[in-house]
């Protein structure tokens, strides 16, 4: 399962990166907890969460610098400059995009249901990844200005 859904994930941000944003995309799956906190300790950081429900749910969450979210908010848009709402919308329709497919090609229930993308804080984050009860899968996007750190929590 976690493969399959780890494979599926990282095609479906890729896609939805070079498509959308006009950002090619690297994937990375070495890095350690002093990463992922040095990660959050950084106050430029954006995070995002949408999550899948059926029996289980799934969560997914991307981290992101505000500076490299902004970048990406500017291609999206085509501006020039963009505001901190178009910068947290970006990351949002970005999540969408991702739970979408990811809702039409892992999950077989007809009943499940894909959650509205918020933006969450570190502590929810970190809260998520530290029960020990859930499974999870983690990695890191490399873009060619800057990284997004992808988290993938399933919860029974």
């Amino acid at each position: 399962m976690e493969m399959k859904l780890k494979t599926l994930m990282k095609d479906l941000i890729s896609e939805v990166l070079s498509g959308m944003f006009f950002s090619p995309a690297e994937f990375s799956d070495d890095f350690d907890s002093g990463e992922i906190n040095k990660i959050l300790k950084n106050k430029d950081i954006i995070i995002g969460n949408i999550s899948v429900q059926d029996k289980s749910r799934l969560d997914v969450y991307a981290a992101v610098s505000f500076e490299t979210m902004k970048g990406l908010a500017k291609d999206f848009t085509g501006k020039q400059d963009v505001s901190k709402d178009e910068i947290e919308g970006s990351l949002l329709e970005f999540l969408n995009m991702a739970g979408g497919g990811i809702l039409a090609d892992y999950f077989n229930d007809s009943t499940a249901k894909l959650n509205i993308p918020v933006i969450s804080s570190g502590s929810d984050f970190l809260n998520s990844l530290s029960d020990k009860k859930s499974k999870k899968i983690l990695f890191k996007c490399i873009l060619i200005k800057g990284e997004i750190l992808f988290a993938c929590i399933s919860k029974n």
